[in-house]
């Protein structure tokens, strides 16, 4: 899941991202947040080198939550994406996903939403399925949340998740 939300980061989704997605899943790395923080991503995936030091660190400090709170990797991730709810507009405060370079407001909302929190990633993508529903859609990612925030409120969806997958 880190590896995919990484890798996401201005590539489609589809045609780049899960293949990649695919040849990571075998390697060892792939195994825990431990074994990935550790060791990295590894070579011959594409990323940049930026990009793989943003894997390890969003790994780290999931893992780090995880040893904190005394969970597994599954029931930690899924208790951090809740507790950062308050932070979902302002991500740097989150001491260990939201402050690592690399992470900015898009990958944050989009770790949170894999991680189970009901999330919705601002992205090129969503900007442009509301312009073509015949909005004004900010640049910005925190802005486009909050504008994402009230077309789901507007809907009727009791998820903004389910905004996501109704824009895809």
């Amino acid at each position: 899941m880190v590896f995919d939300v990484v890798a996401s980061r201005q590539r489609n989704y589809l045609k780049r991202v899960r293949p990649l997605v695919q040849v990571f899943s075998t390697r060892p790395a792939a195994e825990s947040l431990a074994a990935l923080a550790d060791h990295g991503p590894g070579l011959g995936l594409s990323l940049m080198p930026t990009e793989a030091t943003t894997v390890e660190a969003v790994a780290a400090g999931l893992r780090r939550f995880c040893v904190e709170h005394q969970w597994d990797d599954d029931a930690g991730v899924v208790a951090w994406a809740a507790e950062t709810e308050a932070v979902r507009l302002a991500p740097r405060l989150d001491p260990y996903v939201g402050a690592v370079s690399g992470v900015g407001p898009a990958l944050f909302a989009y770790l949170r939403m894999r991680s189970g929190a009901d999330a919705l990633k601002p992205d090129l993508r969503v900007r442009r399925q509301l312009q073509q529903a015949g909005l004004v859609v900010p640049a910005d990612p925190v802005s486009m949340l909050l504008l994402a925030e009230a077309v789901a409120e507007q809907l009727g969806l009791t998820r903004l998740a389910a905004l996501d997958q109704l824009l895809w």
